[in-house]
């Protein structure tokens, strides 16, 4: 499942003319907007390709696929999906600069920092929120019925 769009990835590099440059690999100048050129299916597939990387680091910790399409994605993760898409075009035409392949590896720490749980999507937190179980803020005193293991009964532990 694709979590980003074609009009993430023209946001991502900054406007038509520079998406266009950057797709055009056989340089026709096409502006095909029918989704129909080759230029446009390579877009899709791009995309679809770095929704993939994506996915793998995200399968670790959240459910997949996500129950949403690319225009309810988390927002981080569709416009650092689209953020890859340009990197990957950039690379693949030898033209990556400093700050996109700063921009890929920041991306790919995230990604890690999600998988491991140190962060965290915002549909996650919705439904962490939706099947929280636990006790509200504050009612800390009501589970000290001496068998809990506490800071107050735990003799000086911390």
């Amino acid at each position: 499942m694709p979590y980003c769009t074609a009009q993430d990835v023209e946001d991502a590099v900054g406007g038509p003319d520079r998406l266009i440059q950057l797709i055009d690999w056989d340089h026709d100048g096409d502006t095909d907007d029918t989704g129909e050129s080759a230029d446009n299916t390579r877009l899709v597939a791009m995309i679809d390709e770095a929704s993939a990387w994506a996915a793998r680091y995200l399968s670790r910790r959240v459910s997949l696929p996500l129950d949403v399409d690319a225009a309810t994605v988390d927002p981080s993760l569709r416009k650092l999906v689209a953020r890859e898409v340009v990197y990957r075009y950039r690379q693949a035409n030898q033209n990556a600069t400093e700050a996109d392949i700063r921009e890929h590896e920041e991306a790919l720490e995230w990604l890690r920092a999600v998988s491991t749980g140190e962060s965290t999507l915002a549909a996650d937190v919705a439904a962490a929120s939706e099947n929280w179980v636990g006790g509200e803020v504050g009612d800390r005193d009501e589970l000290d019925d001496g068998d809990t293991f506490t800071r107050k009964n735990s003799g000086g532990f911390w």
